[in-house]
């Protein structure tokens, strides 16, 4: 056997070049997507509309904070009771739904732009802001027998943002409203998830 040793030795020593040192971590098995640090609240937009055309929830929920709520009008029928909008947790639930239903059709896409109001101006204040923008959210999904099926969305939304002690903006308050009474909005489509 002590013949062997040498031979085990040179084996293990040409087989591993340095077996005392920690391995390299390994690369991510998914795409992170874009995702800029949000420095301002119109970067919270850029990373918004990212995160639909890419369809990362991960990259959606920085985007938010902790104490988001969304709030839509009612053009197209009667709320429940009580039912104005809803919060983070819901907020989330439907996004993660609505992207992994996109992501299931091999067909499925939103094509989001956002832009500024010409009449209203955002404003800018110590730690929160108010951005005004119109959007038009397309949604395209395979029907019937392949079929694709495109359905646009027109509104406009509120943005209120705020700004964290690291100088860092996220999304707080999300009011969305109608543009057109005949047109559904990102409420309806989102409804659509409830």
């Amino acid at each position: 056997m002590r013949k062997y040793i040498p031979v085990i030795i040179l084996i293990l020593s040409v087989a591993c070049a340095s077996p005392f040192d920690s391995r390299d971590s390994e690369l991510p098995t998914t795409d992170q997507g874009t995702f800029i640090q949000p420095v301002s609240p119109q970067v919270v937009l850029l990373n918004l509309e990212n995160s639909y055309k890419e369809l990362i929830i991960t990259n959606f929920i920085q985007s938010l904070d902790s104490s988001f709520y969304f709030i839509y009008d009612f053009v197209t029928g009667r709320p429940a009771e009580g039912d104005s909008g809803w919060s983070y947790t819901a907020e989330l639930r439907l996004t993660e739904s609505i992207f992994n239903s996109l992501q299931a059709d091999t067909a499925g896409e939103i094509i989001l732009s956002l832009t500024p109001l010409e009449n209203q101006v955002d404003q800018s204040f110590d730690t929160t802001a108010v951005l005004y923008r119109s959007y038009d959210l397309t949604v395209i999904k395979t029907g019937n027998e392949d079929q694709i099926d495109t359905t646009e969305f027109l509104g406009t939304s509120i943005f209120t943002m705020i700004e964290n002690d690291q100088g860092l903006w996220s999304l707080l308050r999300w009011e969305d409203q109608h543009q057109n009474t005949n047109i559904p909005n990102w409420a309806d489509y989102k409804n659509g998830y409830r």
